[in-house]
């Protein structure tokens, strides 16, 4: 069967506050404001795996720009919003082990890019998924820059 594409974006605040690593990287500095990256698929295809994810950013600093994914089957609840820890209840409904990926692959139309590929069958997917995005450096972000993950599954 054909790989399903499916993208999905998110502008971060309009400041230029450093992260910490283990810092949230959302679209809200209110908690109850975040919106996760939220994933569907068309149920009818069976089960799906993921066969790869790919991170974009607006900025095309690499320095420091490592990222963990994190993929969830239910919208979390978390206590801080951008740029406080990455915090709540959502650990209960992680699908895999959170996905690394460094955007040190700056592009010459701008922003940078990290790609990351797995086996058919190895991480399983549910319908929606959701996703947060979690610094695991020092990153000085831009203002208002944007974040983007294309998610690559197969049945």
């Amino acid at each position: 069967m054909k790989p399903i594409l499916n993208n999905q974006s998110f502008t971060r605040p309009a400041d230029t506050t450093a992260y910490a690593a283990g810092d949230l990287i959302a679209n809200s500095t209110t908690a109850g404001s975040v919106t996760p990256l939220t994933f569907r698929f068309d149920e009818g295809i069976g089960p799906l795996f993921l066969r790869s994810v790919t991170l974009r950013k607006s900025q095309a600093s690499s320095a420091n720009a490592n990222f963990r994914l994190w993929f969830m089957n239910a919208s979390p609840t978390l206590t801080n919003g951008d740029n406080g820890a990455i915090a709540g209840a959502f650990l209960s409904t992680v699908l895999f082990e959170p996905i690394l990926l460094d955007t040190t692959t700056v592009l010459t139309s701008g922003g940078a890019i990290g790609t990351s590929m797995f086996d058919d069958g190895m991480l399983p997917l549910t319908a929606p998924v959701y996703v947060l995005i979690e610094a695991m450096a020092a990153y000085s972000p831009a203002n208002a820059e944007t974040f983007s993950v294309d998610v690559v599954a197969r049945s």
